[in-house]
């Protein structure tokens, strides 16, 4: 029986979704995911007062909190939370990205979101990223339906709620949803779409004034970061990592090595592989708007960063930030190879990158079922007694008691 690219996509995203839950399972939590789950059992309004004095917008740790209420703080559900996000945008390359753009564009879009080592990270940390990856790369989705003239009230409704979400997820986030919302809007009022133009201008206004309360916290914030954030740049890691973590995942973290450097020269060839072919499909007169305007956002974000390092004095250009404007890394990909004739190229461009993914989960589960994992309980179970006092030194959530 013939397998139809339709029956494969769909294939994709159920072994997919098998695929990214894999390493999920395990109760163990790192430096960041201890503020998470600490700040979740706090109220609604202890968690805007914690959290504005440290980090990104608060959206994320409500819904959290809400799971908490619903689970006991069960780590599991908090993990398969993060791991819904990825799911949902791997779906959307069925729905979205197949309808707007081709079947193949659709299947490879699905087959990356699964599969790319970053995007299995991420799906198993109780952070914000995953929420705020699949919010910016649906509010890019919509921006893209209205940019092409499908201004219904639907995709200006869905596209602001999405814009909305993004901007009290995470501060790449709120940078992205500016640009996106700046160019859009002075594309619409450029091709004198009045209609849409103002219907955009009120939701970006609703979307300023909602996040007034929001801006006192990030004033402080601000003020108080050049003495106490930890970013840094260092030659050659930095750079590396900035331009290879989605194809690093877990490795990013580890020592590097001759993996890092491989990473890196694959990156390299597929960035070369990507311009060459944008270049000779403009020549071909073919349709490109859409994965330019992909690109120029991911730069704009990627520049507005450093501006505010500039500013700030303090560098908030973090290969991990980056996840959050990873769509937009993945539709570009996905877009050229959807025109690729030759499908050995596609072929071995995907597969190289699920092969990683495989590396990368295998890695990943390793790490989080090791048995080493459970030593240190056993060994407080043994011996610390309820009249003991444990003395430590940045561990667990700077603002949050648990």
């Amino acid at each position: 029986m013939k397998i139809t690219i339709k029956k494969a996509h769909i294939a994709t995203i159920i072994l997919g979704t098998i695929f990214i839950i894999l390493s999920i399972f395990h109760t163990n939590i790192w430096f960041d995911e201890a503020y998470s789950v600490s700040l979740a059992r706090h109220t609604f309004s202890e968690i805007w007062t914690i959290g504005g004095n440290d980090v990104h917008p608060i959206l994320y740790y409500w819904i959290l909190h809400v799971i908490e209420i619903l689970t006991n703080g069960s780590i599991i559900a908090y993990r398969l939370f993060s791991a819904l996000a990825i799911v949902i945008l791997g779906i959307l390359g069925y729905t979205n990205i197949r309808k707007d753009f081709g079947e193949k564009t659709g299947f490879v879009f699905s087959i990356l979101v699964f599969f790319l080592p970053a995007t299995a990270v991420y799906a198993n940390q109780i952070r914000m990223y995953s929420w705020a990856f699949l919010a910016v790369t649906i509010l890019s989705i919509y921006a893209y339906r209205i940019f092409k003239g499908e201004d219904s009230n639907k995709n200006i409704i869905i596209f602001g709620l999405a814009s909305w979400f993004s901007i009290y997820t995470h501060y790449y986030g709120l940078m992205t949803a500016g640009i996106i919302n700046i160019i859009l809007l002075g594309y619409l009022i450029y091709k004198k779409n009045k209609n849409a133009a103002v219907k955009i201008l009120i939701f970006g206004i609703i979307q300023l004034v909602s996040y007034i309360p929001w801006m006192i916290n990030f004033i402080t914030q601000v003020s108080n970061v050049s003495s106490g954030f930890w970013i840094g740049f260092e030659f050659p890691k930095t750079i590396i990592e900035l331009s290879s973590f989605e194809l690093l995942g877990d490795y990013v973290s580890t020592s590097f090595g001759i993996y890092q450097y491989i990473v890196f020269a694959i990156s390299i060839l597929l960035y070369l592989y990507l311009g060459i072919k944008l270049y000779k499909l403009k020549k071909q007169k073919q349709e490109i708007k859409a994965p330019l305007w992909s690109i120029i956002i991911y730069i704009l974000v990627i520049l507005a960063a450093l501006i505010i390092t500039l500013i700030m004095g303090t560098s908030i250009l973090y290969y991990r930030y980056l996840f959050v404007i990873t769509g937009l890394y993945i539709f570009i990909i996905s877009y050229i190879i959807g025109r690729e004739k030759n499908k050995y190229i596609s072929i071995i461009i995907c597969g190289i990158i699920v092969i990683l993914g495989l590396f990368n989960n295998i890695k990943l589960i390793n790490n989080n079922y090791d048995i080493s994992n459970y030593e240190l309980k056993e060994y407080l179970k043994s011996n610390i007694n309820a009249e003991d006092s444990i003395v430590y030194s940045e561990v667990g959530p700077r603002f949050c008691s648990s």
